[in-house]
């Protein structure tokens, strides 16, 4: 893995979330911008992207938000269901357009990941108003409770 740290690329090999939390802890710049090139290159392999969509998660810094975004087109469906909750996690009002958009995603089961987060979302009353808005902007039902 060029241009990602020594021990990102250590950690990034082991199949277990365990590995990450030294990672985590230690919220080096340096890995964070790693954990976000993991997300863009594509010939990583899935269990990386989702080790990083992981860490990003439990990182929480809200600056994941915008890539994980943009990357998630890319994602095969477990790792736009790790992306979902690092969404979640993260800036979930950032990330409203996208989680919104993944409700018609071909996956049922990105779809009940989803329906998931907004309903929760929708218990939080700024949440509410915010999806309430898009709702209401792009004419589409807001969350499927038959998934939840």
């Amino acid at each position: 893995m060029k241009n990602i740290s020594i021990i990102l690329t250590s950690k990034a090999g082991i199949d277990y979330a365990y590995s990450m939390e030294e990672l985590m802890a230690s919220k080096r710049c340096q890995d964070f911008d790693s954990l976000l090139l993991i997300l863009q290159r594509q010939g990583d392999r899935s269990y990386a992207k989702v080790k990083a969509l992981y860490a990003l998660g439990c990182w929480g810094d809200a600056a994941a938000v915008l890539p994980i975004c943009r990357a998630i087109a890319s994602f095969n469906e477990l790792e736009r269901i790790v992306a979902v909750d690092s969404l979640s996690r993260l800036a979930p009002a950032q990330a409203l357009d996208t989680l919104f958009a993944l409700q018609q995603d071909p996956s049922t089961k990105v779809q009940q990941v989803v329906a998931k987060v907004l309903a929760q979302l929708m218990q939080q009353p700024a949440m509410a108003a915010a999806l309430k808005a898009l709702q209401a902007k792009q004419g589409q039902r807001l969350v499927d409770e038959s998934l939840v």
